[in-house]
């Protein structure tokens, strides 16, 4: 099996198990396979040797000989067949390709749900200043708080398959873009930015991803997707400039921990000493966790 054909399959594995429906072009796509198509048409048909030793057995000229020809027709196809699996990955990525906008309409029946879930047991949670963490006081609060955790806990799941699941789709679609998939996870991700020291989008915790007041979208088309994108560059670009326009002046010195820049979405943030980007609200003291920016 190709890479092509295993990734189709995680995406069509994990989108059955979480009950989304297949774009019938790319299930018809997997299933004409045109080697096993061809196999289905010569199973059976002798060797060119077992054909030739059938037919002088017959007393039959093996020149002539009908299963003789047959035999040398299948040979030859066989030969002039080696293109046939690389021919199947095109139909298999062309059919993702042309069925992307299905594909995120059928993960958005279940991502818009299991967003909103999450969503209203974290203000449930959060009214009560309850711990996701703590089950024990959730419990103690009573059925509202319980209900709405258990829930959250359910989409949680299904909101962490997703990235994975788009990322099979969008490899399967997109050959060439194997080992670069970073914009593929903007489709997917929230509107909140986490960095680490190699510039990748990095998400460990959805309910601290809420608590910056964030919302949880998926991006509709690739120009969306494209452009979540360039605006996580673009303040990466601007954090790493305040850093080294500070180190340039003296660095970041005694008492002065953090630098003030302005964000590529027009936001004030602080940049530190080690890269670690924070929203800077003004008026206030506070800061949102290191490397967790909310654009």
């Amino acid at each position: 099996m190709s890479n092509i054909q295993s990734t189709a399959k995680q995406f069509i594995n994990a989108a059955t198990k979480h009950g989304i429906n297949v774009p019938d072009a790319i299930t018809t796509a997997i299933a004409s396979n045109p080697r096993e198509q061809l196999r289905s048409h010569l199973d059976g048909t002798p060797t060119i040797n077992e054909a030739i030793h059938a037919a002088l057995n017959a007393g039959k000229n093996p020149a002539t000989d009908k299963q003789v020809q047959a035999a040398i027709t299948a040979r030859n196809i066989w030969q002039g067949a080696g293109d046939l699996d690389a021919l199947h990955d095109r139909r298999i990525s062309g059919a993702f390709r042309d069925s992307w906008d299905q594909i995120i309409e059928a993960v958005n029946t279940i991502f818009a749900p299991a967003a909103e879930t999450f969503t209203d047991a974290h203000q449930v949670l959060a009214s009560k200043h309850l711990d996701h963490n703590d089950a024990e006081a959730i419990r103690r609060a009573g059925d509202t708080a319980l209900t709405a955790w258990a829930a959250a806990l359910g989409a949680e799941e299904t909101l962490g398959a997703i990235p994975a699941m788009l990322t099979a789709a969008h490899v399967t679609a997109n050959p060439a873009a194997y080992g670069n998939m970073r914009r593929i996870y903007w489709t997917v991700l929230p509107n909140l930015d986490t960095w680490n020291g190699n510039e990748q989008p990095k998400i460990t915790d959805l309910w601290a991803v809420l608590d910056t007041d964030a919302t949880l979208t998926l991006a509709r088309t690739a120009g969306e997707a494209q452009q979540r994108a360039q605006l996580v560059h673009k303040e990466q670009q601007l954090a790493n400039e305040a850093r080294a326009a500070a180190n340039k002046k003296g660095g970041f010195g005694e008492g002065v921990a953090t630098v003030r820049y302005l964000g590529a979405d027009g936001k004030e943030r602080t940049i530190d000493a080690r890269g670690n980007i924070r929203n800077y609200i003004p008026g206030t003291t506070a800061e949102l966790p290191p490397n967790m920016v909310n654009l």
